[in-house]
Protein backbone atom coordinates (compact mmCIF):
# COMPACT_ATOMS: atom_id res chain seq x y z
CA UNK A 1 0.00 0.00 0.00
CA UNK A 2 1.53 2.73 -0.94
CA UNK A 3 1.73 5.89 1.16
CA UNK A 4 -0.19 9.07 1.53
CA UNK A 5 1.72 12.08 -0.60
CA UNK A 6 0.10 15.82 0.51
CA UNK A 7 -0.14 17.42 -2.29
CA UNK A 8 1.18 21.23 -0.91
CA UNK A 9 3.73 19.89 1.14
CA UNK A 10 6.16 21.64 -0.58
CA UNK A 11 4.46 25.34 -0.16
CA UNK A 12 3.81 24.44 3.46
CA UNK A 13 7.36 23.98 3.99
CA UNK A 14 7.89 27.14 1.76
CA UNK A 15 6.39 29.58 4.20
CA UNK A 16 4.38 32.88 3.46
CA UNK A 17 6.11 34.48 -0.23
CA UNK A 18 8.99 36.60 0.21
CA UNK A 19 8.95 40.11 -2.31
CA UNK A 20 11.83 41.92 -2.89
CA UNK A 21 11.55 45.99 -1.21
CA UNK A 22 10.52 47.49 -4.79
CA UNK A 23 7.28 44.72 -4.88
CA UNK A 24 6.45 45.66 -1.09
CA UNK A 25 6.85 49.44 -2.02
CA UNK A 26 4.56 49.29 -4.45
CA UNK A 27 2.15 46.54 -3.05
CA UNK A 28 2.66 47.09 0.78
CA UNK A 29 1.28 43.72 3.28
CA UNK A 30 -2.53 43.98 4.13
CA UNK A 31 -2.83 44.02 8.13
CA UNK A 32 -4.24 42.04 10.53
CA UNK A 33 -7.27 44.10 11.12
CA UNK A 34 -7.87 44.89 7.56
CA UNK A 35 -7.52 40.75 6.42
CA UNK A 36 -10.15 39.58 9.13
CA UNK A 37 -12.71 41.83 7.61
CA UNK A 38 -12.59 39.65 4.67
CA UNK A 39 -13.65 36.37 6.20
CA UNK A 40 -16.27 38.65 8.52
CA UNK A 41 -19.93 37.18 8.78
CA UNK A 42 -22.46 39.08 6.85
CA UNK A 43 -26.36 38.88 6.52
CA UNK A 44 -26.95 36.57 3.25
CA UNK A 45 -30.97 38.01 4.26
CA UNK A 46 -31.69 41.74 4.21
CA UNK A 47 -34.24 42.18 7.18
CA UNK A 48 -34.17 38.55 8.15
CA UNK A 49 -33.48 39.25 11.81
CA UNK A 50 -36.02 41.87 12.23
CA UNK A 51 -38.84 39.96 10.72
CA UNK A 52 -37.37 37.33 13.95
CA UNK A 53 -37.47 39.73 16.79
CA UNK A 54 -41.28 41.04 15.61
CA UNK A 55 -41.81 37.85 16.20
CA UNK A 56 -41.14 37.90 19.59
CA UNK A 57 -43.60 40.96 20.37
CA UNK A 58 -46.69 39.84 22.66
CA UNK A 59 -49.55 41.66 21.39
CA UNK A 60 -52.68 42.87 23.13
CA UNK A 61 -56.61 42.45 21.72
CA UNK A 62 -58.14 46.28 21.29
CA UNK A 63 -60.24 47.29 24.64
CA UNK A 64 -63.01 49.88 24.06
CA UNK A 65 -64.11 52.55 26.25
CA UNK A 66 -67.19 52.68 28.42
CA UNK A 67 -69.65 55.31 28.18
CA UNK A 68 -68.40 57.08 31.21
CA UNK A 69 -64.78 57.17 30.04
CA UNK A 70 -65.69 58.11 26.43
CA UNK A 71 -67.73 60.79 27.68
CA UNK A 72 -64.99 62.06 30.28
CA UNK A 73 -62.39 61.70 27.58
CA UNK A 74 -64.85 63.95 24.62
CA UNK A 75 -64.48 66.17 27.65
CA UNK A 76 -60.90 66.62 28.22
CA UNK A 77 -60.19 67.10 24.49
CA UNK A 78 -62.91 69.95 24.55
CA UNK A 79 -60.70 71.78 27.26
CA UNK A 80 -57.69 70.88 25.02
CA UNK A 81 -59.45 72.27 22.26
CA UNK A 82 -60.67 75.36 23.97
CA UNK A 83 -57.27 76.22 25.57
CA UNK A 84 -54.97 75.63 22.47
CA UNK A 85 -58.08 77.37 19.90
CA UNK A 86 -54.96 79.46 18.38
CA UNK A 87 -51.08 78.57 17.55
CA UNK A 88 -50.54 81.28 19.98
CA UNK A 89 -52.18 79.89 22.95
CA UNK A 90 -50.91 76.49 22.28
CA UNK A 91 -47.38 78.58 22.17
CA UNK A 92 -48.08 80.57 25.85
CA UNK A 93 -49.23 77.47 27.20
CA UNK A 94 -47.54 74.90 26.38
CA UNK A 95 -49.84 72.08 28.06
CA UNK A 96 -48.01 69.23 29.01
CA UNK A 97 -50.26 65.65 28.63
CA UNK A 98 -49.63 62.12 28.40
CA UNK A 99 -51.51 60.31 26.17
CA UNK A 100 -52.13 56.30 25.99
CA UNK A 101 -53.04 55.24 22.98
CA UNK A 102 -53.60 51.89 20.47
CA UNK A 103 -50.92 50.51 17.87
CA UNK A 104 -52.52 47.93 15.24
CA UNK A 105 -49.87 45.31 14.68
CA UNK A 106 -49.04 46.28 11.38
CA UNK A 107 -46.89 42.68 10.80
CA UNK A 108 -49.14 41.22 7.98
CA UNK A 109 -47.36 37.96 8.62
CA UNK A 110 -48.51 38.03 12.43
CA UNK A 111 -51.91 36.55 13.21
CA UNK A 112 -52.26 39.33 15.49
CA UNK A 113 -52.91 41.69 12.29
CA UNK A 114 -55.54 39.15 11.19
CA UNK A 115 -57.38 39.42 14.11
CA UNK A 116 -57.11 42.77 15.23
CA UNK A 117 -54.62 42.75 17.93
CA UNK A 118 -51.47 45.59 18.96
CA UNK A 119 -49.79 47.05 21.64
CA UNK A 120 -50.27 50.08 24.06
CA UNK A 121 -48.45 53.04 23.84
CA UNK A 122 -47.51 56.35 26.18
CA UNK A 123 -46.45 59.58 24.58
CA UNK A 124 -46.03 62.65 27.06
CA UNK A 125 -45.47 66.16 25.22
CA UNK A 126 -47.13 69.22 24.68
CA UNK A 127 -50.45 69.53 22.66
CA UNK A 128 -49.48 71.80 19.92
CA UNK A 129 -53.03 71.84 18.28
CA UNK A 130 -56.64 69.79 18.45
CA UNK A 131 -57.75 69.21 15.12
CA UNK A 132 -60.73 67.63 13.59
CA UNK A 133 -60.85 64.24 14.77
CA UNK A 134 -56.42 64.03 15.35
CA UNK A 135 -54.42 65.53 17.91
CA UNK A 136 -51.06 66.50 17.97
CA UNK A 137 -48.28 65.90 20.49
CA UNK A 138 -45.19 67.11 20.08
CA UNK A 139 -44.55 65.72 16.82
CA UNK A 140 -47.20 62.94 16.58
CA UNK A 141 -50.71 63.32 15.30
CA UNK A 142 -52.97 60.94 17.03
CA UNK A 143 -56.47 60.43 15.79
CA UNK A 144 -58.99 60.21 18.55
CA UNK A 145 -60.31 56.67 17.88
CA UNK A 146 -56.36 55.33 19.14
CA UNK A 147 -56.56 57.19 22.58
CA UNK A 148 -57.47 55.55 25.39
CA UNK A 149 -56.66 57.94 28.64
CA UNK A 150 -55.48 61.46 28.42
CA UNK A 151 -54.15 63.07 32.00
CA UNK A 152 -52.71 66.96 32.33
CA UNK A 153 -52.82 68.98 34.94
CA UNK A 154 -55.31 71.55 33.30
CA UNK A 155 -58.08 69.52 34.10
CA UNK A 156 -58.06 69.30 37.17
CA UNK A 157 -57.26 73.41 37.53
CA UNK A 158 -56.47 75.52 40.67
CA UNK A 159 -58.25 78.44 42.41
CA UNK A 160 -58.88 81.16 39.74
CA UNK A 161 -56.93 83.27 42.80
CA UNK A 162 -53.86 82.01 41.01
CA UNK A 163 -52.45 84.43 38.68
CA UNK A 164 -50.78 81.08 36.76
CA UNK A 165 -54.26 79.48 36.27
CA UNK A 166 -55.04 78.91 32.69
CA UNK A 167 -58.98 79.22 33.01
CA UNK A 168 -60.79 81.07 30.75
CA UNK A 169 -62.85 82.91 34.04
CA UNK A 170 -59.63 83.67 35.93
CA UNK A 171 -58.68 87.05 36.11
CA UNK A 172 -55.19 86.75 34.58
CA UNK A 173 -54.55 90.27 32.63
CA UNK A 174 -53.15 87.65 30.07
CA UNK A 175 -55.83 85.46 29.59
CA UNK A 176 -57.40 85.56 26.22
CA UNK A 177 -61.62 85.52 27.66
CA UNK A 178 -63.71 87.91 25.59
CA UNK A 179 -64.82 89.60 28.93
CA UNK A 180 -61.29 90.54 30.24
CA UNK A 181 -60.12 93.69 31.40
CA UNK A 182 -56.77 93.79 29.50
CA UNK A 183 -56.73 96.73 27.08
CA UNK A 184 -55.53 94.53 24.21
CA UNK A 185 -58.04 92.60 24.13
CA UNK A 186 -59.90 92.15 20.60
CA UNK A 187 -63.72 92.18 21.98
CA UNK A 188 -65.68 94.61 20.51
CA UNK A 189 -67.14 95.66 23.32
CA UNK A 190 -63.72 96.25 24.72
CA UNK A 191 -62.89 100.00 25.67
CA UNK A 192 -59.81 100.22 23.83
CA UNK A 193 -59.62 103.84 22.37
CA UNK A 194 -57.94 102.84 18.95
CA UNK A 195 -60.92 100.50 18.14
CA UNK A 196 -63.00 101.16 14.92
CA UNK A 197 -65.70 100.76 15.82
CA UNK A 198 -68.39 103.38 14.71
CA UNK A 199 -69.65 104.21 18.31
CA UNK A 200 -65.97 104.34 19.85
CA UNK A 201 -65.15 107.06 21.73
CA UNK A 202 -61.92 107.77 20.13
CA UNK A 203 -62.01 111.79 18.82
CA UNK A 204 -59.61 110.48 15.96
CA UNK A 205 -62.74 108.50 13.97
CA UNK A 206 -63.29 110.19 10.96
CA UNK A 207 -67.36 108.95 10.80
CA UNK A 208 -69.34 110.99 8.94
CA UNK A 209 -71.95 111.54 11.88
CA UNK A 210 -69.18 112.74 14.53
CA UNK A 211 -69.47 115.78 15.31
CA UNK A 212 -65.47 116.88 14.86
CA UNK A 213 -64.71 120.62 15.15
CA UNK A 214 -62.26 120.44 12.29
CA UNK A 215 -65.18 118.96 10.04
CA UNK A 216 -65.29 122.40 8.28
CA UNK A 217 -62.06 122.00 7.19
CA UNK A 218 -62.31 118.19 5.88
CA UNK A 219 -65.25 119.12 3.29
CA UNK A 220 -68.60 119.54 2.77
CA UNK A 221 -69.32 115.79 2.28
CA UNK A 222 -69.52 115.63 6.56
CA UNK A 223 -72.35 118.14 6.51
Amino acid sequence: MAAYEFPYEKALLAGPPRYDAFFLKKHPPMDRGHRAKIFAPFAALDGFEDTLETKNVVYDPESALSEEEQAELNRRLGILAELTRTGKNARRRRIRVTVSYFVPCADRHNDAFREGRGSYRTLCGIVWEVGEGSLLVGEKRLLFGAIRSLDSAVFDPPSCDDPSCDDPSCDDPSCDDPSCDDPSCDDTSCDDTSYDDPSCDDTSYDDPSYDDRDADRRGSSYA
